[in-house]
C-alpha cells in the first residue's frame, strides 16, 4: 500500500537500484518555457525525507532556475554589473585581472555555484602558485562575490567562511635602509643630484610619499611659505576595455589618493633648499615653453612634461643600490619604509607617523612600515646594564 506523504514531501519513490528519490517542479526554464525539475537522491527513505524537508526550507530562498550558474560566470557578472561602477578604476583593474588570470581558466571556475564546497575552494587556494598578496586578493574576491550570491539567494551559505588561510612564511628580505646605508646613498645622491633621477630618489627618502603620489605630484601642491606638501592625488594607469571587456590599452591620469585620504607633509630643511632651486628651474623652463605645462605642472616628468614611465623609479633606485653595493632586496618602496623607520627611531610616536604616511588604520603603520634597526635594539638592551645588581 502506498504510504501517504505529508504536504511538502513531493513525489518520493524508490528506484530499481534500491536508492530513494524525490522529484519537484521548481520553476520554469526562462529559455525554453518548460517546467524545471529538481531531483534529490538518498540511500534510505528516512534520509530522503530529511533532504526533502531541508530542500523545502531552502527553496524559499533560492532561485533554482540559476542552478546552472558557474562560479566564473557569477564572478564575471558580479564584477562587471555590480562592482565596476563602485570601485576605483585601479581596484577594478586589479580584481578583474585576478579573475582572468586565476579563476576564469581554473577547474573551480567551472564549478556550479550551488554545488561549491569549502573543501574545493580550500584545495584551490592551497595549490595556487603566486605571491602572498595575490592569494589575499583571490580569497577576498571569491568571498565577496559569494557574499553577494548569498544576498541574492543563489546559495544558502558562503563556503568561504570555512576557509583556513594558508600559512605564509615570513621572508627575511630587507625592507629599509640602515642608518649607514642611508648616509651612504644620501652622500651619493647629493654629489650627483642633477643627474638621472637622483633628486626624485632623494625627495622620496625624506618625504615618504607613495610611488604614485610622487609621480602625480605637481608644483602647485608645494607651499613654500609653510614648507609643506599637499598630498591629495596620485598617478593612475587605468585599463581601457573594449565591448567584450578585453584590455585594449591604458590611459595615464591623476586620481584620488589611496583611501581618498588627504594630508600635509612637512618638508625637511635638508630638502627645502634643493626644492626651491628645482622650482626656480621649473619656472624658467615654463617661460620658455608654456605649452609643456598646459595640463599639468608635474615635479617629476619626462621631457614633454608628461608622466614618467611607472617602472622608472624602481629601475633608477635599483641601479644605485647595485652601484653602492646595497642589498638587492630593497625596492623603491623601501625608501618609504626607511622614512617611517627613522621617524619611529627618533620619536616613537605612531600617531604622528600614521598621519605623515596617510594611513587610515594605525595597525597598518605598526605592522607594515615601522621597524627598529639592529643598532637601536642593542642600544635598548644596553640600558638594562643600568639596572643590573652586582
Amino acid at each position: 500500500m502506498k504510504k501517504r506523504r505529508q504536504n511538502g514531501e513531493g513525489s518520493i519513490y524508490q528506484r530499481k537500484d534500491g536508492r530513494w528519490a524525490a522529484s519537484f517542479t521548481v520553476g520554469v526554464n526562462p529559455l525554453t518555457g518548460k517546467p524545471k525539475r529538481k531531483v534529490l537522491y538518498a540511500k534510505s527513505e528516512k534520509e530522503i525525507i530529511s533532504k526533502v524537508r531541508k530542500f523545502n526550507r531552502d527553496f524559499e530562498r533560492i532561485d533554482f532556475t540559476k542552478e546552472e550558474l558557474t562560479l566564473k560566470q557569477w564572478i564575471n557578472t558580479w564584477l562587471l554589473q555590480y562592482k565596476k561602477n563602485s570601485l576605483k578604476p585601479r581596484s577594478f583593474q586589479r580584481y578583474y585581472g585576478i579573475y582572468k588570470n586565476y579563476i576564469e581558466t581554473s577547474a573551480i571556475g567551472d564549478s556550479k555555484l550551488k554545488d561549491l564546497k569549502a573543501n574545493q575552494i580550500q584545495e584551490f587556494i592551497n595549490c595556487i602558485d603566486t605571491s602572498p598578496s595575490n592569494i589575499k586578493y583571490i580569497i577576498r574576491l571569491i568571498k565577496s562575490a559569494l557574499t553577494e550570491a548569498l544576498n541574492q539567494d543563489y546559495i544558502v551559505k558562503n563556503p568561504c567562511n570555512a576557509i583556513v588561510l594558508p600559512h605564509i612564511k615570513k621572508t627575511n628580505k630587507k625592507k629599509f635602509l640602515t642608518v649607514e646605508e642611508q648616509n651612504k646613498i644620501t652622500t651619493f645622491l647629493l654629489q650627483f643630484i642633477d643627474q638621472n633621477y637622483n633628486f626624485m630618489i632623494y625627495f622620496d627618502l625624506y618625504t615618504g610619499l607613495r610611488e604614485g603620489e610622487l609621480l602625480g605630484l605637481e608644483w602647485h601642491k608645494i607651499n613654500f611659505k609653510d614648507r609643506t606638501i599637499f598630498v591629495n592625488q596620485t598617478y593612475s594607469k587605468q585599463a581601457i576595455y573594449d565591448k567584450d571587456n578585453k584590455v585594449i590599452g591604458y590611459t595615464k591620469t591623476l586620481a584620488e589618493t589611496k583611501n581618498d585620504e588627504v594630508r600635509y607633509v612637512p618638508i625637511p630643511e635638508r630638502l627645502f633648499s634643493l626644492l626651491k632651486a628645482k622650482h626656480a628651474e621649473f619656472l624658467k623652463d615654463k617661460i620658455k615653453d608654456s605649452k609643456k605645462y598646459k595640463d599639468m605642472d608635474l615635479i617629476f616628468s619626462n621631457e614633454s612634461g608628461n608622466f614618467l614611465n611607472d617602472k622608472t623609479p624602481l629601475r633608477a633606485v635599483k641601479k644605485i643600490y647595485k652601484k653602492l653595493n646595497i642589498s638587492s632586496d630593497l625596492t623603491f618602496h623601501s625608501l618609504r619604509h626607511t622614512y617611517a623607520t627613522r621617524l619611529y627611531e627618533q620619536s616613537g610616536d605612531l600617531n604622528v607617523i600614521q598621519a605623515l604616511l596617510g594611513h587610515i588604520d594605525i595597525d597598518t603603520t605598526r605592522k607594515t612600515y615601522v621597524h627598529v634597526s639592529e643598532a637601536k635594539k642593542k642600544e635598548a638592551i644596553g640600558l638594562l646594564d643600568n639596572f643590573m645588581i652586582n
